[in-house]
């Protein structure tokens, strides 16, 4: 198996999504595949696919910066950056641009490069629950 380390120009934030599948019959069943290390992991997109999804998402990451920065100084002047991003965000999901990681990465990468600040939907999830949070009504 090849490490991440043979392709470090792969960012770690990346998303390496897992592969799901099934296996037939009445018992119960988990699909995974032994590693080089002779463990058992969960089956995902070999680095050479995974190499080639981030250079694909980089350069779509390029044109969204063109395209972004473009409508903000035209036809879209009156939105903010954050509302710009979002809108193609929603658009390259739509049209099946990559899985909702890959184009979440998308966003958050042109925001990185445009140096605009990145819309709340693209930020990380907390760890922790916030207790100032409103809890959910009961069932």
């Amino acid at each position: 198996m090849v490490s991440d380390t043979e392709f470090p120009e792969v960012p770690p934030d990346f998303p390496k999504p897992r592969l799901l599948g099934a296996v037939g019959g009445a018992a119960p069943k988990i699909l995974l595949v032994r590693t080089g290390e002779g463990k058992f992991a969960a089956p995902t997109k070999s680095d050479d696919e995974w190499a080639y999804r981030w250079r694909v998402c980089e350069h779509l990451a390029g044109q969204i910066v063109d395209v972004a920065a473009r409508s903000k100084a035209g036809k879209r002047s009156h939105m903010t950056e954050e509302a710009i991003l979002a809108q193609y965000v929603v658009r390259m999901k739509a049209a099946g641009w990559g899985s909702d990681e890959e184009v979440t990465w998308i966003g958050r990468r042109a925001a990185v490069l445009l140096d605009w600040q990145l819309p709340e939907f693209f930020q990380p999830l907390a760890e922790d629950a916030d207790s100032s949070a409103t809890p959910l009504p009961p069932c």
